[in-house]
């Protein structure tokens, strides 16, 4: 009988952001086949995500590769170690959900960016740009999504074929199959111009409308889901957008560039006022797991691990938490079947409607495999409505947030007490998660 193959979800502790990743392993394979991480940016301190990205690489077994980068939104506490994490590895695809300038142009606001000489403007103005500078010559495609305006790719309950599991592996990790779309507006046609000097090595795609992603030598899926509210941008603010936007992608002229930011600035002041949300409502959800129908057995394992350093309360519940889920839950015949992570940035979840769109796209049959559910905007209250943890109803509900910054008040109580019953874990500046599982028998 062969043995099982492994994956592992980890969540960093980076505090106030996010930084969470998986892998999968040949059993008795030092290195992982196939790599990805979600997000990678803390407010709470540089020191944090450096650790993490250190502990990344010893994690994998100092792995130069990252098979798969997938960025929710473009907020700085989830985006502020990309640029460290792309000097110390190799990317195969970045994954970016599709913004228009004006939607780009609404977060550096929002953000206090915007600025001429600030480096995330640059980010911002043009992403594409920005990250195949010399720095970040490193990735292979960057694979934008598109609004997710239609149903889901579908939930085939027939196995998959795949590849021998004996299959060789190099360095340059698992391929992965996609279906792409062409670009029909005129701000993608300008990011995908980026490439058109030879030199360039990195493709831009976008992603199919409800298309999945597959690692088909690994039978395991990505779903990414973009809920997008561009409605919510007024025409007169795209407009103003357009007429700038020769001036905002000149390199050259940077005084131009300058009073287009400032013109744009004060057409934002006047349609948003302060303390606009649309930033948030921008967020890439991504659904991870196996294909279901490929493998004849499966099951999930809880990795909780405290600290001295926590607080007594939450040490004395992580150690609940450690019986439960070594001794009761691998008994659980939930364990055994509901093996998928459902990561969601800062998304927002906060009504019937939107958490129905969520569904439809994802599949119900994929939504009841969720074991893993990261949740929105480290547990703010504007993201969510009760009841959406009894929908998902995963196995681990992972809240990441730096809770001693009080003005932030993540999480909020009542978005805490929706998820208790539904294994509500902590992760802040000093203590991290993970759950790994076993996939039995290829089909």
């Amino acid at each position: 009988m062969s043995l099982p193959d492994q994956f592992f979800y980890h969540f960093f502790p980076v505090g106030q952001g996010l930084f969470a990743a998986g892998l999968m392993h040949r059993t008795g394979e030092e290195r992982p086949r196939f790599l990805w991480v979600y997000d990678c940016g803390t407010s709470s301190g540089k020191h944090l995500i450096e650790r993490s990205i250190s502990n990344l690489g010893e994690c994998i077994k100092n792995r130069k590769r990252i098979d798969l980068l997938v960025l929710s939104h473009f907020d700085h506490d989830h985006i502020s170690g990309v640029c460290s994490l792309l000097q110390e590895f190799k990317v195969g695809t970045l994954m970016l959900p599709y913004m228009s300038l004006a939607q780009r142009l609404i977060v550096a606001f929002e953000e206090d960016s915007g600025e001429p000489d600030d480096q995330l403007t640059e980010f911002y103005l043009n992403p594409v740009a920005y990250l195949l500078s010399n720095k970040n010559e490193g990735i292979e495609r960057i694979l934008f999504v598109s609004p997710s305006d239609n149903d889901g790719p579908d939930d085939n309950d027939g196995p998959r074929h795949r590849n021998d599991p004996q299959e060789s592996r190099s360095d340059n990790g698992a391929e992965i199959d996609f279906e792409s779309d062409r670009p029909n507006d005129e701000d993608k046609i300008g990011l995908m111009s980026q490439l058109s000097s030879p030199e360039n090595k990195t493709s831009v795609e976008f992603l199919k409308q409800g298309s999945s992603i597959i690692v088909r030598s690994h039978s395991w899926e990505f779903i990414p889901y973009n809920d997008d509210p561009k409605k919510l941008i007024p025409d007169d603010f795209e407009h103003k957008v357009n007429v700038e936007r020769a001036n905002l992608l000149s390199a050259n002229d940077r005084g131009a560039r300058k009073e287009a930011l400032k013109n744009l600035k004060q057409a934002y002041d006047q349609h948003f006022g302060s303390g606009s949300e649309e930033r948030n409502l921008i967020s890439l959800f991504l659904y991870s797991g196996p294909i279901y129908s490929s493998w004849k057995d499966y099951s999930l394992v809880c990795d909780c691990s405290g600290t001295l350093r926590s607080p007594l309360w939450w040490s004395y519940v992580r150690s609940v938490k450690w019986l439960y889920c070594n001794f009761i839950a691998p008994r659980d015949d939930k364990m055994r079947s509901r093996c998928s992570i459902l990561y969601s940035g800062d998304g927002y979840l906060d009504s019937k409607d939107r958490l129905q769109k969520l569904f439809q796209y994802m599949g119900g049959r994929r939504m009841q495999k969720t074991g893993v559910f990261q949740v929105m905007h480290h547990g703010a209250e504007t993201n969510w409505h009760k009841g959406v943890a009894a929908a998902i109803a995963p196995l681990f509900s992972v809240f990441s947030s730096d809770p001693f910054r009080r003005n932030l008040k993540h999480p909020h109580a009542a978005v805490l007490q929706d998820f208790w019953p539904y294994g509500a874990v902590r992760v802040d500046k000093e203590v991290g998660f993970s759950v790994h599982g076993f996939l039995y028998s290829r089909y």
